[in-house]
């Protein structure tokens, strides 16, 4: 393939017909028409293609995903972007779940690039999720039974070294998140109406964030999605649920995802009045899948004290989501914290 691009003018119709003759064996484009170039996080750039008459025909628009915007974004991106791209080239093509079709997912460390080549999912008239929309329990339902046959998959397996380990790009945030400016800033904002008294004591939460951490490392038995909220959600005509965002994916604990999902997704009181049988549900799809779930007891203290980790949404930097949406979550999450007594949890042997 040679070098992977780096900028959006060297997104050329010979490299595209490289990076497609995979998935089209024969394609050939001919020319190439870029349509939209969405500056993010990640640079994605929508791309339709005109093809050779010879019979082999490709898709009629795709994007790209990757750091195109200058060495700067590569540094600042390379682990996310590496992780997704990995997602994409080695675990996607063997799960039977319902996520982006990818035709090109590579890593160039000598750059610091890391590309994948996805499906436009527009093409099939698809539903974006919002984090200020709750779920309904069916919706979630679909959801944990999607995230159980990613994490029964490889269950313990030693082909997860390939992943990226717990606590993934989460490592070292601690700094950030509970540092004195950040917190009283934070708190300051709609989103820190929501966080009661009991979890406003700064250094008890980051100490709380750790002990998770510290507990959740010799239960990472599976791979898991890393940051599985409604906003990374997307929803098929026919009402399926998919996950978008596999940038934080990584060899963690089941809890990860599962606490992450029921306690951001669904309104408090679906939450309150159906956690137990959705845990249950999970365990049972996670078991059918290939893994060796524990028992209800024990699942759940471990779902108890993980719901410490979405708590990361009431000090999520206002350069990356929109206030509404941490105000959303944050009224879902502490409220669920609070209800399960996470910090005691997180206390207890």
């Amino acid at each position: 393939m040679g070098p992977l691009p780096l900028v959006p003018g060297e997104l050329t119709a010979p490299w595209l017909t490289q990076a497609l003759t995979a998935g089209f064996p024969g394609v050939e484009v001919t020319a190439l028409h870029e349509t939209r170039v969405i500056w993010g996080t990640a640079t994605k750039v929508r791309l339709e293609p005109v093809y050779a008459d010879n019979g082999v025909q490709g898709p009629s628009s795709l994007y790209v995903k990757a750091a195109l915007a200058g060495p700067e974004q590569r540094q600042l991106l390379w682990q996310a972007l590496r992780g997704e791209a990995t997602f994409y080239g080695r675990w996607r093509p063997r799960l039977s779940i319902e996520a982006p079709q990818a035709w090109f997912a590579e890593t160039e460390a000598s750059s610091g690039q890391a590309l994948v080549l996805m499906e436009d999912l527009d093409l099939r008239g698809v539903r974006y999720g919002d984090p200020t929309v709750p779920l309904d329990l069916a919706q979630v339902r679909d959801c944990l039974a999607l995230l159980a046959q990613c994490h029964g998959r490889w269950w313990r397996q030693t082909e997860l070294r390939h992943a990226d380990a717990y606590p993934g790009m989460l490592a070292g945030i601690a700094d950030l998140f509970f540092s004195k400016e950040h917190w009283h800033r934070l708190m300051s904002l709609p989103r820190g109406r929501h966080v009661p008294p009991a979890l406003r004591d700064r250094e008890g939460l980051r100490r709380a964030w750790e002990r998770m951490q510290a507990l959740a490392q010799p239960q990472c038995e599976c791979l898991v999605h890393g940051d599985a909220h409604p906003g990374n959600l997307y929803f098929t005509r026919e009402g399926r649920a998919g996950f978008l965002d596999w940038q934080n994916t990584m060899h963690g604990p089941w809890m990860h995802d599962v606490a992450y999902l029921i306690a951001t997704a669904l309104t408090v009181e679906d939450r309150r009045g159906h956690e137990c049988e959705l845990l249950r549900e999970y365990l049972d799809a996670l078991g059918r899948a290939g893994g060796t779930p524990p028992g209800f007891d024990e699942a759940w203290l471990r779902y108890r004290r993980h719901l410490a980790h979405p708590f990361c949404w009431v000090l999520t930097p206002e350069s990356m989501q929109p206030e509404e949406n941490c105000a959303a979550i944050a009224e879902r999450i502490c409220a669920a914290m609070t209800d399960l007594d996470c910090l005691r949890a997180l206390a207890s042997d």
